[in-house]
């Protein structure tokens, strides 16, 4: 044998030699919190579930971009590239479609070009000299081919073709044996066409189902190799080379070789079949083969073409997504936010991207509450400061989730940071979730980033073009915006000069004095309870005991990381500790419910300063 142990002994004698036990795995901090999470409106993009996106797939993944003036939706799209050029690594997009939208199948139909043809051919002596055009037909490539019936073998026709009608033959061979008028056949090859439909039709090569869904479409094309016998002469190539690709003739998914054969293998037994090898490059696609699939000689996918060059078959542009409009209902965001909240991919922040809609606001800052994670809206800066506290009220933020939510108002007219858009009142807010995700990449030796420092001031302004504010409120407003937790986002004076920020960081709590109304706080919370979840997940069915002793040790550890970063700091009601914290089974069940409880006394922020000078004698 091999190896002079066993993995596993039974009654004989022997060594069994155990797997290798790693005692180095731990906790890791992962990346969410510099990514954040939209539904919005794109004119590219998944509409089954979520997606990420980042500064170099932007363009590619949710389209170009569209003008506002088309539907105020396309805010959103400003948004997500300025925050993915700010700081924001990714953003987990969920596309926002009407349930109105129709996704259908591309398909390629393979079969003969040209019809109509009648060709009389002429003899004399047994030979062929000619042939009269009865009727030239329609529709046929350059190089059709004459086949020339018996009796008789070696005559040679060839046919000139002008804009698809036979318009001419010349000889080229008389043969010999021909007693009588051969029949002439004209064959024009194999061409293949292209629809968009729900089923596809007998007899047809494949079918393709993009789930990308782009508004502007896609073109199919493929190519096969030319194959040879025995003999040397050419036979059908179930082997393909396929390729799909956007208007600009970007090939989406790259080159994607394999066979139209369900049972093909590759050297290392794994399938070649098209839709298999497809499935394992990317989910976007689902790919159907038709029944004894193949590309013959004479089709216009076959071999090389008179030049040396590979022949492709490539459909016009198709649009097989249709995004349904502009009008949603409220099942519709519905259906997208659930998506969102139960998707694999992750993401540290919620952002409204700067849609007003009412319905919409209101999910998402339900999701957030779900989901454990800060969310940021917008407040039209075209508002006034009463308009804008009229519009916060009707989105029922208090209760449960109001900790988790923050909200801006921006009265500042800029360029478009896309371009697409002339000047406009842009939201801020994922601007602010991008700086939030820079500042999170900034972690200490713990792993713990400054979340304590909140963006606001003077060390986070806005870097747009051509802004100027467009209403300048009043000290009386400002008292009402932070009563309603609306931060405002102005221009301020310092030394050295003026810069456009963000002048407060309130969360929408209620309370004017709880630790909850800071956005610092918010953010700081969330990550504390988001690692004590993940700690449980790693230590829940161990034994009773076992899973209290790691768990206390985890939390130590956790609470002296947060304490030196300065997330807490010692507080007064905890004897001077910055954190208190128990691991108990339940005294009412006992048998399989662990209690963990914690105090923890955060860093508050100074949003108000008092200044006294007096004056001695």
């Amino acid at each position: 044998m091999s190896a002079a142990f066993s993995r596993q002994l039974g009654a004989q004698p022997g060594i069994q030699l155990n797997p290798v036990l790693d005692n180095t795995d731990g906790f890791a901090p992962d990346t969410s919190d510099q990514v954040f999470g939209t539904v919005m409106r794109s004119t590219r993009g998944r509409i089954d579930k979520p997606f990420y996106v980042d500064s170099g797939t932007v363009s590619a993944k949710l389209g170009a971009g569209e003008s506002m003036r088309v539907t105020p939706l396309n805010e959103a799209y400003v948004h997500v590239v300025e925050a993915l050029n700010n700081g924001a690594t990714q953003a987990a997009i969920q596309r926002l479609v009407p349930s109105t939208a129709v996704l259908q199948m591309m398909i390629a139909v393979t079969g003969p070009v040209g019809s109509g043809a009648v060709l009389v051919a002429t003899i004399a002596a047994g030979a062929v000299t000619g042939a009269t055009i009865t009727s030239g037909g329609e529709d046929y490539p350059e190089d059709v081919t004459i086949q020339i019936g018996g009796p008789g073998a070696g005559a040679v026709l060839r046919a000139t073709v002008t804009a698809g009608v036979i318009t001419a033959v010349a000889f080229v061979a008389g043969g010999t044996g021909y007693a009588t008028v051969p029949p002439l056949t004209v064959v024009g090859g194999t061409t293949t066409t292209y629809s968009v439909s729900d089923t596809e039709p007998d007899g047809f090569l494949f079918s393709i189902k993009h789930l990308e869904c782009y508004n502007d479409g896609v073109s199919i094309s493929y190519h096969a190799d030319a194959l040879s016998d025995a003999n040397g002469n050419p036979i059908a190539n179930q082997t393909i080379t396929f390729r799909l690709l956007d208007p600009a003739g970007v090939n989406i998914f790259g080159d994607i070789s394999a066979s139209l054969d369900p049972n093909a293998v590759d050297d290392y037994n794994n399938s070649l079949y098209l839709p298999d090898v497809a499935a394992a490059l990317t989910d976007a696609l689902e790919i159907t083969v038709g029944a004894d699939a193949t590309v013959t000689p004479d089709s216009d996918a076959y071999g090389r073409d008179d030049n040396g060059l590979d022949k492709w078959s490539t459909s016009p542009v198709l649009d097989y997504f249709s995004e349904g409009g502009f009008g949603y209902e409220v099942s519709d965001y519905t259906t997208a936010v659930n998506a969102l909240q139960f998707t694999e991919l992750e993401y540290g922040y919620i952002a409204s991207c700067g849609s007003q809609a009412v319905a919409l606001l209101s999910q998402l800052s339900s999701l957030a509450y779900n989901v454990n994670k800060c969310f940021k809206l917008d407040v039209s800066g075209t508002l006034t400061p009463a308009a804008a506290i009229a519009f916060v009220a009707q989105l029922s933020l208090v209760g449960t989730k109001d900790y988790y939510c923050h909200v801006y108002w921006s009265p500042i007219k800029s360029d478009d940071p896309t371009g697409i858009n002339g000047k406009s009142v842009f939201g801020t807010s994922t601007f602010n979730i991008a700086r939030a995700c820079a500042r999170n990449a900034q972690t200490d030796a713990n792993g713990f980033a400054p979340k304590n420092y909140p963006i606001a001031g003077k060390a986070w302004p806005l870097n747009r073009t051509g802004m100027s504010q467009i209403y300048t409120p009043s000290t009386n407003e400002l008292s009402d915006l932070a009563t309603a937790k609306i931060n405002p986002v102005l221009y301020k004076k310092y030394n050295g000069g003026g810069l456009y920020v963000f002048t407060d960081s309130l969360t929408s709590a209620t309370t004017t004095v709880s630790f909850k109304k800071l956005i610092s706080v918010a953010e700081m919370s969330s990550s504390i309870d988001d690692n004590v979840v993940m700690a449980g997940n790693e230590f829940i069915q161990l034994p009773m005991e076992i899973c209290i002793k790691k768990t206390g040790d985890y939390l130590k550890t956790l609470f002296e990381g947060a304490q030196t970063a300065k997330w807490i700091v010692p507080s007064a009601s905890m004897n001077g500790a910055a954190f208190q914290y128990s691991v108990t089974p339940s005294a009412i069940k006992p048998a399989d419910n662990m209690i963990i409880q914690y105090s923890l006394r955060y860093d508050g922020v100074a949003r108000q300063i008092t200044v006294t000078q007096t004056i001695s004698k």
